[in-house]
């Protein structure tokens, strides 16, 4: 579709790929605004596995597509070098169909899906190219069923763009009888690339476009060249797709993804199965009579056998299914869950009210029941952090500064240690629980009792020792040396001696799984490598194998897997699927905006109303975007590897302020909304976990902004180019966060727990004075109006208004709706007010839903067929 260029984008210093319109298309003012529009549609689509549009550019009569520039070969590049391996064909095609099924949802069909379409970058990442391009290119006049829905049969359309639109190899029967085209052909063209992978040649050849159309019609694909190690599932799979009625053909890229994981089927086959029955025909024909009576003997004999010898399991299907704990899951600096090595119990940490506690859910019971005695308030610093005893029939958790542990059976706590600090723990066999202390090193204490001493300690400047696993046999701990939240190495200590090893260079929160894998996290998802235990070495190269795995600000990684394979994670906040910015009146009502569906974690209006800073968090990076309301477009200010996010508007409307670890530590910068101009800095915060801006000074020269270093505290940067900053004296022994400063920066709005509760407190600003609580019975989020004269907040479940005069309330707060949409559970505050009348907030497919448990059943033959162990 025209000329391709790489280019260097100066304003963000990133290399992008430009795409040239041809003059038919850009000579045309119609089929360009279309071309606008879809355009639009697609830059939409925001996913791993999908190469990003950034934007259209038009210069001297010229119009030009900007993408992202994915570097790596091409799919058919790969294809033609040798045969590809079935782990890496389905690695492949995984992710592909992870692609379409993400614009699917988006009513985005590709149309031209074929392996030039396709990239592969080294380190395994697949990239599917020019999603719905096709469609976009389409001629002006074009009626139904249009010309893109057949992209390689010559037609005028196609000399109009001057371009083959697709490859007739890949076309699906109604494309090629230039039928309208749905999804289902994606997924006869999906079918068509995975048979490609598997065998090396194409399902349906030949040497004109007339033969291959011909083939498509009326020919069936040689399913015998399939390789026999091919699982049976994956041939059904390739079965499923390439039926020619589209109507008998799988409908959703969802199932053909169910299918290639096998959740249909019985039991797992190799082999060419029904193709060879032919040749086995022939050979009983030729079979002489007398072979008969001794194939019957052995028949009876094998038949005999076979009803009384033990039979080996067969692979196992996965499954997966979804937990919806009892009250919120919290965010905390340890582990939130943990599951028994049997996989029989998972426990948990989560909200109820203001307070925390630890529920148990039996895996085949559907309530869970709360630990007695394990609740308490988010004042009292740091807890959580459940780990299982080897036979699963006690839990270690940290309360109130000291190490527990509790019997499942119902009895109550019982105390192992005093001021203990960790983050993350291990129990052994013998009843030795190791513990990851931080900057102490890790620490052994008895299960029975007894004061923690030091295994090994970090040295100076050596960062942090977190999460560690006592490794089968009792001699060896594996563990996360951390100098940054989230990131660092693994190493194998000896609990005896302390020699110390490093296995893995860049990964946290590892574990030593009995499939023969060592699985870690980095970028936002589980990786899983081969493991010799015996050398404590990895052998091979990670492999990706879960995406959106939640983690914390202060680095735990929320997962935890049983012996048997069982894969429990929580998901995180981008993972799932994508929200939309709706409007919301006082009664509650609600108008939708022209905002696309994003992955919306944040959200901030402009000073005039007319557009909205957002952070969009995929799940796996986040980056800083501007959504204009008239236009109904979203477009990404950043585009970095470090996460951007928390962005605020400058009183002026004319720069925004955002957060971002894009120099190796939390910082504050400022660019303009349209990404022209340069990022620079404000301040740096080394040893900072969370920088949230929060509002302006009168004068605009201090801004307001939440700070994490350990507690949750707001300070104040003066924006004089020093980047000097100081905290605000709130006070002491408590947390403020999500702060909100008026229009006219008099007045800051915050939320403490200092009554052990959290509430919502009003001072001056920026020199303070006599503070006034807000909330009478409890609150958080605060959020002024344009004009002053109101204060918005949350109760636990309500949507509060209180009318202020002069940072004083006037009369009592009042409820206004009950709160059902998107806020992490404690996170920022996620809606925003500009009129008196009206709030943006963001909403999730499912109102209000909190986040989930996730629970992957025989995990470990997913882990086996993506890394092979042997």
């Amino acid at each position: 579709m025209g000329e391709v260029y790489r280019a260097t984008d100066a304003n963000l210093a990133r290399q992008v790929a430009i795409k040239v319109l041809p003059d038919a298309v850009g000579s045309d003012a119609e089929r360009l605004a279309r071309f606008d529009r879809e355009a639009k549609t697609l830059a939409a689509l925001n996913h791993p596995n999908i190469a990003h549009i950034y934007g259209l550019e038009r210069s001297e009569g010229q119009t030009a597509l900007v993408m992202e520039l994915v570097e790596g070969p091409t799919l058919a590049d790969r294809i033609a070098q040798k045969p590809m391996p079935v782990d890496e064909a389905l690695g492949i095609a995984k992710q592909i169909a992870e692609a379409l099924e993400a614009a699917h949802e988006q009513g985005i069909v590709h149309r031209d899906l074929k392996p030039a379409n396709v990239k592969v970058r080294d380190d395994g990442t697949v990239k599917v190219l020019d999603f719905g391009l096709a469609k976009a290119m389409e001629p002006t006049g074009a009626t139904a069923p249009s010309q893109s829905m057949s992209p390689t049969i010559t037609t005028p359309a196609m000399t109009q763009a001057g371009m083959i639109l697709g490859t007739a190899a890949y076309m699906s029967p109604e494309q090629a009888r230039g039928k309208t085209a749905d999804r289902r052909a994606d997924i006869w063209a999906f079918g068509c690339v995975l048979y490609e992978m598997l065998t090396g040649r194409r399902a349906f050849g030949g040497d004109e476009v007339s033969d291959v159309l011909a083939s498509v019609l009326a020919r069936e694909p040689a399913m015998e060249a399939i390789p026999d190690e091919v699982p049976a599932r994956i041939r059904d799979t390739v079965a499923a797709c390439l039926q020619k009625d589209p109507r008998q053909r799988l409908r959703d890229i969802a199932d053909v993804r169910l299918v290639m994981d096998g959740a249909f089927a019985r039991a797992e086959k190799t082999g060419p199965s029904a193709h060879s029955a032919p040749a086995v025909a022939v050979l009983w024909k030729r079979t002489v009579p007398w072979v008969l009576g001794i194939i019957i003997g052995v028949v009876a004999t094998v038949a005999l056998w076979g009803l009384v010898r033990p039979r080996e399991p067969g692979p196992q299907p996965l499954k997966r299914f979804v937990i919806q704990p009892t009250g919120r899951l919290s965010t905390n600096a340890g582990n939130l869950l943990a599951i028994s090595p049997d996989a029989t119990t998972l426990v948990y940490e989560a909200f109820n009210g203001d307070d925390r506690r630890l529920y148990r859910r039996p895996m085949d019971q559907v309530d869970d029941m709360p630990l007695p005695d394990t609740q308490w308030s988010v004042v009292g610093g740091q807890s959580g952090g459940p780990f299982f005893s080897p036979d699963g029939t006690r839990v270690a958790f940290h309360h109130q500064g000291e190490l527990k542990r509790i019997a499942l059976a119902g009895a109550s706590p019982q105390t192992i240690a005093t001021s203990v600090l960790y983050r993350g723990g291990s129990w052994g066999v013998d009843d030795t629980i190791v513990l990851g202390g931080g900057q102490s090193g890790l620490l052994r204490v008895s299960a029975n009792g007894g004061n923690p001493v030091a295994i090994v300690a970090p040295d100076a400047g050596e960062g942090a020792f977190f999460y560690p696993q006592i490794l089968p046999g009792g001699r060896f701990v594996l563990f996360t040396v951390s100098p940054d939240p989230g990131s660092g190495h693994l190493e194998i200590v000896a609990l005896e001696g302390g020699q110390r090893r490093v296995v893995l260079e860049d990964g946290v929160a590892g574990r030593v799984l009995p499939s023969g894998h060592l699985v870690f996290f980095r970028d936002r998802r589980l990786w899983a490598v081969r493991f010799d235990s015996d050398q404590f070495e990895t052998v091979g190269d990670p492999v990706p194998v879960v995406e959106g795995v939640r983690s914390e600000v202060e680095g735990p990684v929320q997962y935890a897997v049983a012996d048997d394979g069982t894969l429990a994670y929580i998901q995180a906040p981008g993972a799932g699927p994508p929200r939309s910015l709706v409007w919301v009146d006082q009664d509650g009502r609600e108008r939708p905006t022209m905002a696309p569906r994003a992955h919306y974690t944040w959200a901030r209006l402009s000073p005039d109303g007319r557009r909205v800073a957002v952070e969009v968090d995929d799940g796996r990076n986040s980056e800083v975007g501007i959504v204009d309301l008239e236009r109904g477009t979203l477009s990404y200010v950043t585009n970095h590897p470090a996460s951007d996010g928390r962005p605020l508007w400058t009183p002026d409307g004319e720069h925004i302020v955002f957060s971002s670890d894009r120099d190796g530590s939390q910082g504050l910068f400022t660019t303009t909304p349209d990404g022209t101009g340069p990022v620079e800095r404000l301040a740096a915060f080394p040893g900072m976990l969370v920088i949230q801006p929060g509002g302006w000074s009168a004068d605009a020269s201090r801004l307001a902004f939440m700070y994490i270093p350990g507690a949750v505290l707001i300070g104040t940067l003066r924006l004089d180019g020093s980047g000097t900053w100081e905290p605000l004296s709130l006070g002491s022994g408590a947390s403020f966060q999500t702060p909100s400063v008026s229009r006219d920066g008099r007045w800051i709005a915050y939320t403490s727990n200092e009554t052990e509760r959290n509430e919502v407190y009003v001072q001056r600003f920026p020199e303070l004075g006599r503070k006034v609580q807000v909330s009478p019975g409890g609150g958080i989020d605060p959020a002024w109006s344009a004009d002053g004269t109101r204060l918005y907040y949350r109760s636990e479940t309500t949507m509060m208004v209180v009318s202020m005069e002069d940072g004083r309330p006037r009369g009592a707060a009042e409820p206004l709706f009950e709160w059902a949409y998107y806020r992490p559970t404690p996170g920022p505050r996620t809606y925003d007010i500009v009129e008196v009348t009206s709030l943006l907030a963001i909403k999730p497919d499912t109102a209000g839903r909190d986040p989930e448990i996730h629970v992957v059943l025989n995990w470990f033959e997913e882990l086996k067929r993506l890394v092979p162990t042997n």
